[in-house]
């Protein structure tokens, strides 16, 4: 439990710090730098409150051990991992995008668009990985039993995904500081990413 609250209790500094410094370092670029910095502070401050308000209710609702790990030779997948894995799936989803671009000129890009969602929601719901998460080990499944999530689970997770995101990475960052290492996203949806080891 003390192991617990000490990571709870990191994420949610790291979360603050990234807050301040993004919001910063992308307001110093506009006309009105303090009006932009106290704006985009208030959005992700706001923002992380919520997260880290709705992450609480959900670890005091969950009957499931939080540091306990997944089951013997598994592990919880860690910040890098997924971020290697999301960079090989967002790379493949480049390469289409260029193409369609190329292809069918401006609403190529929408077309593209269509499809990253399909694909990611797709086949987490329908195989629980990406392509990237396949070739590292990595699976997608339900927080309380290691199940298949399903696509409703996906599309929950899908759009947690771009909150994650929109609130300057920070609820993909957290990744880094969870017990379980869950993103906002894997909060949201209930959902694990988890590792074969063996």
């Amino acid at each position: 439990m003390l192991v617990q609250r000490l990571n709870f209790r990191r994420g949610t500094t790291a979360g603050l710090a990234t807050s301040i410094i993004l919001s910063a370092t992308i307001a110093a670029r506009s006309a009105a730098p303090l009006q932009e910095f106290a704006l985009l502070l208030g959005v992700t401050l706001s923002a992380t409150a919520a997260a880290i308000a709705f992450a609480a209710n959900a670890e005091r609702q969950s009957g499931v051990a939080k540091a306990a790990g997944p089951a013997p030779g598994i592990v919880f997948g860690g910040f890098f991992v997924r971020f290697a894995a999301y960079a090989m799936d967002m790379f493949v989803l480049g390469i289409v995008d260029v193409i369609l671009f190329w292809a069918v000129g401006g609403p190529g890009h929408g077309i593209a668009g269509i499809i990253l969602i399909a694909y990611f929601v797709g086949l987490w719901g329908a195989r629980g990985q990406t392509l990237g998460m396949k070739l590292l080990g990595l699976w997608v499944v339900r927080g309380g039993d290691g199940g298949r999530i399903g696509l409703g689970s996906a599309v929950v997770r899908f759009v947690g995904l771009l909150v994650a995101f929109e609130c300057l990475w920070i609820g993909v960052i957290w990744v880094a500081f969870d017990a379980r290492k869950r993103g906002w996203q894997d909060m949201i949806a209930g959902t694990v990413v988890v590792q074969y080891v063996d």
